[in-house]
């Protein structure tokens, strides 16, 4: 048995090119055979194929030289195709507790499976041929290895997470999406919960940095997320709080001034009647004595506006009683003449 490169592909044979440069028939086999394929096959001959020394003329080189030529050759005029062949299309994550990352074709068939933690080697080691597989089928084969091993007991979750690298391919998307549907409904059924999300090649390359899958990192940062908003609300509420217990208090020591100042007043309207009282009965005492004092003033003025006048009479009386005198006396005196 030889190893070589699917050169030409005949109803009947397939022309191969080996690493030593020989182009050999092998028989054709069922199955369709791809233009510079690698595979292993049975010559039907070991001669060289005269028509296809013609074709590329290496008689005269020697077979290293031969070989070098080959493959400077298959390089030049296949590379477009290995190219295109194996350019990735989408990415997709999956998170047990073995991570795993799968890089698929436009076809969504596997075209490299990466283990990124112990758990997940052992994982693919029992998976051999997952190379080339529809993206579905090497989920399955990674969840149902990933049970028997005992991942998946008491609850665990799987966490599934696609981004695509052609973000303007819809249709390749949305067949993705019908995928991973599907297979979620087929765990559920097996009581094994699997959640299915998209994110972004930006997201991905946080990832790759930090050397965690994408999915691993969305959890992360929606944790982060999360916590920060928590945090923000239990601020947000201490802060309402605090403001609420200044109110309050401002609010209880208005209640108690108001009380104060409520009983003051209450007190003072109490005691104002008795002052008000006092007062009127202090200015009628005041008025009293004034009128009093004014009473006995005039009382005291009119004895002596009495008195005075009594003199006055009185010396009246002495002055008429002088002149009755000296009329008498002149009258004695008139007598004795």
């Amino acid at each position: 048995m030889k190893k070589g490169i699917v050169m030409e592909v005949k109803e009947s044979y397939v022309v191969m090119l080996t690493p030593e440069g020989e182009f050999l028939k092998a028989k054709k086999r069922d199955g369709a055979y791809e233009i510079g394929e690698e595979i292993s096959f049975f010559p039907l001959r070991q001669a060289v194929v005269e028509k296809s020394r013609k074709r590329f003329a290496f008689p005269k080189f020697k077979p290293a030289y031969v070989s070098v030529f080959a493959a400077l050759f298959l390089l030049l005029s296949f590379l477009p195709f290995y190219q295109n062949n194996n350019e990735v299309y989408a990415y997709m994550s999956i998170d047990i507790n073995p991570s795993f990352e799968m890089s698929l074709d436009q076809k969504l068939n596997v075209i490299l499976l990466e283990a990124l933690n112990e758990e997940a080697i052992e994982i693919i080691d029992h998976i051999p041929s997952w190379e080339n597989q529809h993206v579905d089928v090497v989920t399955s084969e990674i969840l149902n290895e990933s049970q028997a091993q005992g991942y998946l007991d008491d609850g665990k979750e799987v966490l599934i997470t696609t981004v695509m690298n052609h973000e303007e391919d819809e249709a390749l998307s949305t067949t993705l999406k019908e995928d991973l549907k599907a297979i979620v409904i087929t765990y559920e059924k097996q009581n094994i919960s699997v959640t299915s999300v998209e994110s972004t090649v930006e997201v991905r390359e946080r990832a790759k940095e930090q050397g965690v899958t994408t999915g691993k990192l969305l959890l992360i940062e929606n944790k982060l997320r999360t916590d920060k908003d928590k945090e923000e609300k239990e601020d947000k509420e201490s802060e309402k709080k605090e403001k609420l217990e200044k109110v309050e208090k401002v609010t209880e020591k208005t209640k108690d001034e108001l009380k104060e100042k409520t009983k003051e007043k209450i007190k003072g309207e109490i005691k104002d009647p008795i002052k008000e009282r006092a007062r009127d009965l202090h200015e009628k005492k005041d008025s009293l004595l004034k009128d009093l004092d004014k009473k006995m003033k005039k009382s005291k003025s009119d004895e002596n506006d009495k008195d005075d006048e009594d003199d006055d009479d009185n010396d009246d009386k002495d002055k008429d009683k002088d002149k009755d005198k000296d009329s008498k006396d002149d009258g004695d005196d008139n007598r004795d003449d």
